[in-house]
C-alpha cells in the first residue's frame, strides 16, 4: 500500500514526460501485469479505480471546501487521469464516446462518472471481506492517533462515507470503541 502510494505521489507530483513519472507509471504498470495475467483483476476494477482518483477529489471540495470546484479545474483533472488511464493501458471502451473521442475531457469525465455509479450499482454489496478491509485500513491510519481519541476518529470515518460504501463496508458495525 505504501509502495502504491509513493507511486501515485511521483506520477502526480510530475510533469506527464518527466522521468520518475513515466518510471513511476510503469512500475505501477509491472505491478498490476500479475495480477492482470492471473485474472485477478480486469480492466472495469482498473477503470473504477481511475474513476475514484477522477472523481473523489472534487466530490470531496465540493462537499467540503468553501468553493466549488470550476469546470477549468475539472477539465485539468480530467486531462491528467485520463492520460494516466491510457499510460496504464486502461481501456476506456465502456464509455459511450470511446469509439469517436471526446469532444471535451470533461464529456469524458461526465462518461466515467455515469459508468462509475452505475458499475457501483452492479458491483458494490456487503460482503465480511470489505469490513476485513475496512477494518485494517482505518486501524491502519488511526494507529498514530492516541487510545483515546480513535473511537472519535472512527465515527469521522463513518461520517464521511457515503451510505452505499458504508452499507458495502458494512462500517455500521465498526462504530464500538
Amino acid at each position: 500500500m505504501t509502495d502504491t502510494a509513493l507511486l501515485i505521489y511521483n506520477f502526480c507530483v510530475g510533469t506527464p514526460d518527466a522521468t520518475r513519472t513515466m518510471e513511476a507509471i510503469a512500475r505501477m504498470n509491472f505491478l498490476h501485469s500479475r495480477f492482470i495475467k492471473s485474472g485477478q483483476v480486469n480492466n472495469d476494477a482498473f477503470l473504477y479505480t481511475l474513476s475514484l482518483f477522477a472523481l473523489e477529489p472534487t466530490r470531496w471540495i465540493n462537499k467540503y471546501d468553501w468553493r466549488q470546484v470550476t469546470d477549468t479545474e475539472r477539465c485539468a483533472i480530467a486531462i491528467f487521469w485520463m492520460a494516466v488511464g491510457q499510460k496504464m493501458g486502461i481501456s476506456y471502451e465502456v464509455l459511450p464516446s470511446c469509439k469517436d473521442g471526446w469532444s471535451s475531457p470533461l464529456l469524458w469525465l461526465d462518461e466515467i462518472e455515469a459508468w462509475s455509479h452505475g458499475h457501483e450499482q452492479r458491483n458494490v454489496a456487503p460482503a465480511d471481506t470489505n469490513t476485513t478491509l475496512a477494518l485494517s485500513t482505518t486501524e491502519l491510519q488511526l494507529f498514530r492517533f492516541p487510545k483515546l481519541l480513535k473511537p472519535v476518529v472512527r465515527n469521522l470515518v463513518y461520517v464521511a462515507m457515503g451510505p452505499e460504501l458504508r452499507a458495502a463496508m458494512q462500517y455500521v458495525l465498526l462504530l464500538q470503541p
